[in-house]
C-alpha cells in the first residue's frame, strides 16, 4: 500500500513539474492568462508537493508503527522504498563528511547506479567540482559545529552529464540516542526551473505594467484585482486601491452601463469575448470615447482598451473637409509617401475615368496620365524635398481623353517636418489652352513639331514657288541652315535613287487632287538613314491646292529599335521557356528539401523516444517480472490481513498479473511500429541520396504507399481503396531515388483523388489501385499505376503535364505534381511518362526509365 501510494504522488508531483515548465516556455498572451492567477495557481501547486510530502511522512509513521514486531530487515526495506519514492534527493554523512546512504534520486544525480554504491564515498569521488566539493565539505563542518540546521542554501551542481543546474540545499544535525552529533542529514532540489519561471513572470508584469494600453482584470464579482498604471490615468485615478475592489460599473454613466448589459455581456457569456467602443467617464465626470477589447478567462474577465476620443475629434473635423472637398471642382487627389493614391473626389473621378482609387492605381496612378513624363520626376523632387510644384500640363484619362491641367500639387508633413504624403488639384484648363491655340495655329504647330524626336515640319507655296523648313528639317538632312532649304528638284537629291520615284509621285498626286501621301524613304548617305514623310494638301478655302504641308520624321533609330526587338523578343520567348522550366525544377527542389529537412527532423525526435521506449521495455519487463515474484512470494509466506485481502479483491490482483505481461508486449509492439514508419518516411525523401546511384524501386513504392496509408479510407465508415501490387523481378535501377519515390507520391496521390468521387457518389463498385512492375527490352523498367475511378476526357489528358495545369478545385492543387514528375523521368532519366485514361473506365500512368544510364 505504501508503495502504490507514493507511486501516485510521484506522479502528481512531475505533472505539476510540467506545468510550471510551460509557463516559463510559452509566449505570455493577456488574452488567454492572467498573471496574478498564475502565480496563485503556481503556489496552489507548491501547496499540494508540501502536503504530498506530509502524507508521506505520515503514512511512513503509520507503517513503521504497524511494523513494530516485524524484522529490522524488513523495516529497513520499508523505509528505502518510501525514501525512494520521495520527490527530493536525500543523503546523510558521517562527521567526517563521509556518505553513509542516500535514496535514488540522489545516486542518480551524483552518477552511481544505487544508492549502496555511495556507502563509504566523499564528494570528491562524486561528480562534483572541487570547488563544489569542498563548499559541500565547509557546510557540514559548519552544522555539525554549530549543531543547527542550515537551510536553503543555493548553489551550483555539476551532473555527470556535464550540466550546470542550480540547486538549494538544507543540511540538519543528525543526533544519536545521547544527543551527540553524529553526522549530517542533507536534501537538496534542482530549482533552475523554478528560478527561470519566476523571472520571465516579472518580466510580463513588468511588460504589461509599462504597457500604453490600459489593462484591467475582474474576477467573477466583476471586482478589479487588477489595474495598470496607464489604466488609472486613463480614467483620473493615480493609486490602484482606488479601484481595486470596485466594479467597473463605476466608471460609465447609467445609459452605457444599460446598453452594455443589454447588448455586450451575452456576447461575452457567449463567445468569451467582445471589442468595440464604449463611452467612459473619468473621475472628474468628464466623458471620452474608449475602444476596449475584453475577454472572458477561467479566473475573470480581462480588459485591454485606449482612449481614442482625440481620434473621434480629429475624424469629425476630417468629415468637414471631406465634404468641402467632394464638392469642389477641381479635381482632388491624395497619395501617401509611396506615391499610392488612396483618395480623390468626384470631380478627379470625372477627369481620368477611374470611379475608385484602386482603378486609378491599377490604370498607373499619377505618372501613367502625363503625356509628357519628363515632367513626373520633376514633380516628385519637389514634393520629396517639402516643396510645392505649380505648372500647366497635358494628362489623359483612362479613356485616353486629353486635357490640358493646371497642376498645383503640395507635400504634406507630419508634426516633425518629415513628409508623408502629397495632395494635387486639378484644374481643366483645355478650353482656354484650346482658345490660345486657335489665335497661334502656325507658331503651335512649328513648336510641336519640333517637340517631337526627330521629327520636323516644313511647307511648300505653290503660287511663290518657295519653301520653309524647320530647324529639325534641317538637322536630318544635315544641311547648314544658313545655306537656307532647297528647291523641290534639289530637295529629291538627298534622298536614295531608289526611292526618288515614289516621293515625286506621292508629291505629285497630293498637288493633282489633294489627297494625303505617307512615304518612307532613305537618304542618301553612308550608313542609310530612314525617314518617314507625310504630306497633306492646303487649299485655298474650298478650292484648289495653293500648297502643301508636311512631316519628316527620322525613324532610323526606330527601325533599329524594330530590328533588335523582334531579336529580343525571340530571345525572351526561348528564355520565358527555359524560366518556365527553371521554375518548375526550382519548384521541386523546394519541395524535395523541405520533406527532407521534415523527415529528417522526424526521424530525429520519433527515433530518439522509440528507442528509449525500446531500450527500457526489456528491463521493465524484468522489474515487473521481479515485483510478481516479490508479491508472490510475499502471499506464500506473510498471513494474509483482512485489510490486505480486500485491497488484492478491490485491484483484481490475479488480473493485474495476467494482464501487465500482454501490456508490457503492446507497448513494444507500437514501438516497433513507428521504428517502420520513420524508415518508410526515410526511404521515401532519401534525403541523403541526391545522386545518381542504384535503388530498390519496389521499397520507394512501399514507402510512397505508407506515407498515403491515412488517405486510403475514403470516408469515415466508407469504403477503403485496396492495393493490388503485382511486382515483378526487377534489378536494382541506377537512378536518382529521391526524385523518383516523389513520381511514385505524386501519381499514387493523384490516383487516390480520383477514387474519392468513388466514395463521394457512394458507387458500389470497389476502389483499387493495381501497381505493377516489369522488365522490357532488357534495359528498361516498367512501372504502371492504374485506378478504376472516373478517368479523363481526351482534352483533360492531352493537359496533365502542363505546368500549374489541375483540374482540382482552387487551393487544393498547384498543377505542378505532374508536370515536375514528367521533368523528373523525361529529363533527368531519360525515360518515358504517359496516361492512357478514357472517360468512366478510370486512368493508367505508364513509367518507363532505363535500368542502367548511358554515360
Amino acid at each position: 500500500m505504501v508503495e502504490a501510494e507514493s507511486g501516485s504522488k510521484f506522479n502528481r508531483y512531475a505533472i505539476g513539474t510540467q506545468n510550471s515548465s510551460r509557463v516559463g516556455s510559452e509566449p505570455y498572451d493577456l488574452r488567454s492568462e492572467e498573471p496574478i492567477a498564475s502565480l496563485q495557481r503556481e503556489l496552489q501547486e507548491l501547496r499540494h508537493s508540501v502536503a504530498s510530502l506530509q502524507r508521506e511522512n505520515q503514512n511512513l509513521r503509520t507503517q513503521l508503527s504497524h511494523r513494530e514486531n516485524s524484522s529490522p530487515e524488513d523495516s529497513h526495506r520499508l523505509l528505502e522504498l518510501v525514501m525512494d519514492h520521495v520527490p527530493q534527493a536525500i543523503f546523510w554523512k558521517d562527521c567526517n563528511s563521509v556518505y553513509l546512504g542516500c535514496n535514488r534520486l540522489f545516486a542518480l544525480a551524483a552518477g552511481v547506479h544505487h544508492p549502496r554504491e555511495i556507502v563509504g564515498k566523499t564528494d570528491d569521488d562524486l561528480s562534483w567540482t572541487k570547488e563544489e566539493a569542498e563548499e559541500y565539505r565547509a557546510g557540514d563542518r559548519q552544522v555539525i559545529a554549530s549543531q543547527r540546521p542550515k537551510l536553503r542554501v543555493r548553489g551550483t551542481r555539476h551532473l555527470p552529464t556535464g550540466e550546470v543546474r542550480i540547486v538549494e540545499t538544507s543540511k540538519i544535525p543528525l543526533h544519536d540516542r545521547h544527543g551527540n552529533v553524529v553526522g549530517v542529514l542533507g536534501l537538496f532540489e534542482d530549482i533552475g526551473d523554478r528560478l527561470q519561471t519566476a523571472e520571465l513572470l516579472q518580466q510580463r508584469l513588468a511588460a504589461i505594467e509599462g504597457s500604453s494600453d490600459g489593462i484591467a482584470i475582474q474576477n467573477h464579482q466583476q471586482e478589479f484585482t487588477y489595474v495598470n498604471r496607464a489604466y488609472l490615468k486613463m480614467f483620473g485615478y493615480s493609486e490602484p486601491g482606488e479601484l481595486l475592489g470596485k466594479t467597473w460599473r463605476e466608471l460609465y454613466e447609467p445609459e452605457e452601463i444599460e446598453r452594455m448589459e443589454r447588448d455586450i455581456v451575452p456576447q461575452i457569456q457567449a463567445e468569451r469575448q467582445w471589442q468595440g467602443e464604449v463611452q467612459s467617464r473619468r473621475r472628474d465626470g468628464t466623458s471620452f470615447m474608449q475602444e476596449v477589447s475584453l475577454t472572458l478567462t477561467e479566473a475573470g474577465m480581462v480588459c485591454i482598451c485606449r482612449d481614442v476620443t482625440e481620434r473621434k475629434q480629429i475624424e469629425a473635423t476630417l468629415m468637414l473637409y471631406k465634404q468641402a472637398v467632394e464638392c469642389s471642382s477641381d479635381a482632388i487627389g491624395i497619395a501617401d509617401a509611396q506615391g499610392h493614391h488612396f483618395y480623390q473626389n468626384p470631380a478627379f473621378s470625372r477627369m481620368f475615368d477611374c470611379e475608385t482609387a484602386e482603378e486609378f492605381n491599377e490604370f498607373g496612378g499619377i505618372p501613367a496620365t502625363f503625356i509628357d513624363p519628363t515632367i513626373v520626376p520633376e514633380i516628385f523632387a519637389a514634393l520629396n524635398r517639402g516643396e510645392s510644384w505649380i505648372g500647366e500640363v497635358e494628362q489623359r484619362s483612362k479613356n485616353d481623353r486629353r486635357q490640358q491641367i493646371l497642376l498645383r500639387a503640395n507635400a504634406i508633413k507630419d508634426g516633425e517636418g518629415n513628409v508623408i504624403g502629397a495632395i494635387a488639384s486639378h484644374t481643366d484648363i483645355t478650353d482656354r489652352k484650346q482658345a490660345e491655340a486657335a489665335l497661334q495655329r502656325t507658331t503651335q504647330a512649328l513648336k510641336e513639331a519640333q517637340e517631337l524626336a526627330h521629327i520636323g515640319n516644313w511647307e511648300y507655296d505653290a503660287c511663290n514657288n518657295t519653301i520653309i523648313w524647320s530647324d529639325e528639317v534641317f538637322r536630318i538632312f544635315n544641311r547648314d541652315r544658313d545655306w537656307g532649304p532647297p528647291g523641290i528638284p534639289e530637295s529629291l537629291e538627298y534622298y536614295h535613287p531608289d526611292d526618288r520615284d515614289r516621293i515625286q509621285t506621292a508629291l505629285g498626286k497630293t498637288v493633282t487632287d489633294g489627297t494625303p501621301a505617307e512615304v518612307e524613304a532613305r537618304l542618301s548617305c553612308d550608313p542609310p538613314r530612314h525617314v518617314h514623310i507625310k504630306v497633306k494638301a492646303v487649299r485655298d478655302g474650298g478650292g484648289p491646292v495653293v500648297g502643301l504641308f508636311g512631316t519628316i520624321m527620322d525613324v532610323t533609330e526606330l527601325k533599329r529599335a524594330e530590328t533588335h526587338l523582334q531579336q529580343k523578343t525571340r530571345e525572351l520567348e526561348s528564355t520565358l521557356q527555359e524560366l518556365k522550366r527553371a521554375q518548375t525544377q526550382l519548384i521541386q527542389s523546394e519541395k524535395m528539401s523541405g520533406l527532407g529537412q521534415l523527415v529528417a527532423g522526424v526521424a530525429h525526435e520519433v527515433n530518439n523516444p522509440v528507442g528509449f521506449i525500446l531500450g527500457n521495455v526489456a528491463h521493465l519487463r524484468g522489474y515487473v517480472g521481479d515485483l510478481l515474484l516479490l508479491i508472490e512470494t510475499y502471499q506464500k509466506h506473510n498471513a494474509q490481513s483482512p485489510e490486505i485481502e480486500k485491497l488484492i479483491e478491490e485491484i483484481d490482483l490475479d488480473f493485474l498479473t495476467y494482464d501487465l505481461p500482454q501490456l508490457m508486449n503492446s507497448v513494444e509492439t507500437g514501438a516497433r511500429r513507428i521504428q517502420a514508419i520513420v524508415q518508410s518516411l526515410k526511404n521515401f525523401s532519401r534525403l541523403n541520396e541526391a545522386e545518381m546511384k542504384e535503388a530498390d524501386i519496389h521499397q520507394g513504392l512501399d514507402s510512397s504507399l505508407t506515407i498515403l496509408n491515412g488517405r486510403l479510407q475514403l470516408s469515415p465508415g466508407g469504403p477503403e481503396i485496396a492495393i493490388a501490387k503485382n511486382y515483378g523481378d526487377l534489378p536494382k535501377i541506377e537512378c536518382y531515388p529521391g526524385q523518383l519515390n516523389q513520381v511514385f507520391f505524386n501519381i499514387i496521390s493523384n490516383a487516390i483523388d480520383a477514387l474519392q468521387c468513388l466514395g463521394d457518389e457512394g458507387t458500389h463498385q470497389p476502389p483499387q489501385i493495381t501497381i505493377t512492375t516489369a522488365i522490357a527490352d532488357d534495359n528498361r523498367a516498367v512501372i504502371r499505376i492504374a485506378d478504376n475511378g472516373e478517368g479523363m476526357t481526351q482534352e483533360v489528358r492531352s493537359r496533365i503535364f502542363d505546368p500549374f495545369f489541375t483540374t482540382k478545385p482552387v487551393g487544393m492543387g498547384t498543377g505542378l505534381g505532374l508536370s515536375v514528375s514528367y521533368q523528373i523521368i523525361v529529363d533527368r532519366h531519360k525515360g518515358e511518362l504517359d496516361c492512357t485514361s478514357e472517360k468512366g473506365k478510370g486512368s493508367e500512368f505508364r513509367i518507363e526509365i532505363p535500368i542502367r544510364q548511358s554515360r
